[in-house]
């Protein structure tokens, strides 16, 4: 099997562009533990999908209506931060040792996708028709799993937007 020179550099092309997405998924991540709310309006898009079962679907957070949390809701980035600030009102701040020893403990992993509809199995059973979340893939988009050693997981899809890598979809329960 011989690979070309111009195979190799999309190959390479597609790593370092998997390597910087994890690192926004973590970054991101990191920020929403730390609650700040000022820094993750620059990790989300300004549109973001929250995909069945996402906690934030609840209806007390007043983003849907729809009280079963089976469908997938395009949200404000701004809308979706002052979801987040409800549900942390009156939560003491986590320590910081807290969420790096978190950080360090969950395992990131990106998720081979193709163009088009990308439907993972979801950690915790969500009401969809098929019971699968259903992720609309563009093209150079890229889904990060981060997992903890045994639990829920998260998936972020990340897309470059004006020049930075955003998570423009989400799954978080």
């Amino acid at each position: 099997m011989m690979i070309t020179v111009t195979a190799l550099f999309m190959l390479g092309g597609a790593l370092f562009a998997d390597d910087k997405a994890v690192e926004a998924s973590k970054e991101h991540l990191s920020t929403f533990l730390q609650a700040d709310y000022k820094k993750l309006e620059n990790t989300y898009a300004s549109k973001v999908v929250l995909m069945p079962g996402h906690e934030f679907l609840k209806v007390e957070y007043g983003l849907t209506a729809e009280p079963g949390r089976t469908k997938a809701t395009e949200v404000e980035r701004g809308k979706l931060i002052q979801a987040m600030i409800k549900a942390g009102e009156g939560r003491p701040a986590r320590p910081a040792d807290k969420i790096a020893a978190l950080m360090e403990s969950l395992r990131f992993e990106v998720l081979r996708t193709t163009v088009g509809d990308f439907a993972p199995q979801p950690s915790d059973p969500v009401g969809t028709p098929d019971s699968k979340l259903h992720f609309t893939i563009k093209e150079g988009d890229v889904l990060v799993k981060a997992a903890p050693p045994k639990g829920d997981f998260i998936l972020l899809q990340l897309r470059q937007v004006e020049g930075a890598w955003r998570v423009v979809a989400e799954y978080l329960d």
